[in-house]
């Protein structure tokens, strides 16, 4: 006789996750049904947004109350999209989890219109917008809606399209395999977000002098961008014939909200240029671009961007 058990037990593992517990006010509830995509989450910064160190020292262990909202929100779609972040109550070590971006009272919040499962998924275009990234990123979301890319087009993008890539696979534990975001949401503090930007280096060298430009491409909102203090440097070095280095040359770009000081940071597609002197007859100009996450950074310490060699 067949074994029907064997038989349900087989087929069950098959099926999108139905008949499982789901309790919507814990997020660890989400991981049995989407394994990949938790798992990526926990390595992110948002699963650290309230625990990191980083985040401990900024906000003078937890005592500045304008920085709280962020790193441990209730869930966006209960307290409004686009709106000042609420602070919950209780579990802040979650960060920024599941149900920040998902929830709504009884429900989850879905990409897909076909989802089914326990949790109430419900079909929302709002996920792949750039309101909820807003709520919190609201300087990129107001450089982003100034830029080409927040208009119809080749060029539109939103957040999530850049840092959060796709891969093909199902979303959730015996679904449809098809074109699912990452859950990485690569940042600042990660070298994948900065290869995926583009900074098109330049330089033009006649006459004695040397015209270096850098431009903002392929980038949907200012660089740098978020933080105030994020830093860009370019780095032009002369070097004669005989390799030694006879002009230094460094720019800022550091991001600046406009009231303590005038921001500096590159708006999309914007080119900057500067002209300096070679100082010698032959020899190289050497452009780097460095990234800090903090304007007093040592140079040693920032993360190269990019680098171009141009000979004369």
């Amino acid at each position: 006789m067949t074994d029907h058990r064997l038989f349900i037990a087989v087929f069950a593992t098959m099926l999108p996750c139905i008949g499982q517990t789901v309790d919507l006010n814990n997020y660890k509830s989400c991981k049995p049904c989407h394994a990949e995509i938790y798992n990526e989450w926990e390595t992110t910064r948002h699963n650290r947004a309230w625990t990191s160190e980083d985040f401990k020292s900024l906000s003078k262990d937890y005592s500045k109350q304008d920085c709280l909202n962020c790193h441990a929100p209730k869930p966006f779609f209960e307290t409004g999209l686009k709106k000042e972040p609420v602070l919950r109550d209780d579990d802040r070590t979650g960060g920024i989890n599941c149900l920040t971006c998902h929830r709504k009272e009884h429900a989850v919040m879905a990409v897909y219109n076909d989802s089914k499962g326990d949790c109430n998924p419900l079909f929302t275009d709002q996920l792949t917008a750039a309101n909820i990234c807003a709520n919190c990123h609201l300087l990129a979301a107001e450089e982003w809606k100034k830029s080409s890319y927040s208009q119809p087009g080749k060029n539109y993008s939103t957040c999530i399209d850049c840092h959060m890539k796709t891969v093909k696979r199902a979303s959730a534990k015996g679904g449809k395999i098809r074109s699912v975001h990452q859950h990485i949401t690569y940042g600042e503090h990660d070298t994948k977000a900065l290869e995926y930007a583009t900074l098109h280096l330049g330089a033009k060298i006649e006459g004695g002098k040397v015209t270096v430009t850098l431009k903002n491409d392929n980038v949907g909102h200012n660089l740098p961008s978020g933080r105030i203090g994020r830093t860009l440097v370019l780095i032009t070095a002369v070097k004669n014939a005989d390799d030694e280095v006879v002009n230094m040359q460094k720019e800022y770009f550091t991001k600046y909200d406009n009231k303590t000081k005038p921001d500096q940071s590159i708006p999309p597609d914007k080119v900057v240029s500067y002209t300096y002197d070679t100082k010698a007859e032959s020899g190289e100009v050497v452009v780097r671009v460095l990234y800090k996450t903090d304007p007093d950074m040592t140079d040693n310490k920032a993360l190269k961007v990019t680098e171009q060699k141009f000979s004369f």
